[in-house]
């Protein structure tokens, strides 16, 4: 598998993800990754799963590997559970773009 250079955006959104959090769903688990980013690193964010990790380029379990390169503490025992959380965060990442 290539490497996958992460933006520093991605980079603080996963050191929200740490062992300890108690989410009572995936819409909670993506609205802790998104706690303290600004709207450019929303921005940033958005355009990563859009350039990079959602192109369909990286199989599901070339990402899971890749995850495991990220600060991100909680892990996915899958590649298909990451791709849908990634999926889930890029939706609501470009929601969160166009709002004024």
């Amino acid at each position: 598998m290539t490497s996958i250079a992460q933006p520093e955006a991605f980079n603080s959104l996963c050191r929200n993800l740490h062992q300890g959090l108690e989410p009572g769903s995936a819409t909670e688990l993506v609205q802790f990754a998104l706690v303290g980013l600004t709207a450019e690193d929303t921005r940033v964010v958005w355009e990563f799963l859009e350039n990079e990790l959602l192109t369909g380029k990286h199989t599901p379990e070339e990402l899971r590997l890749w995850w495991w390169t990220t600060p991100a503490t909680i892990t996915f025992s899958d590649g298909d559970g990451l791709l849908a959380f990634l999926r889930m965060l890029h939706q609501t990442t470009g929601s969160l773009r166009y709002k004024p």
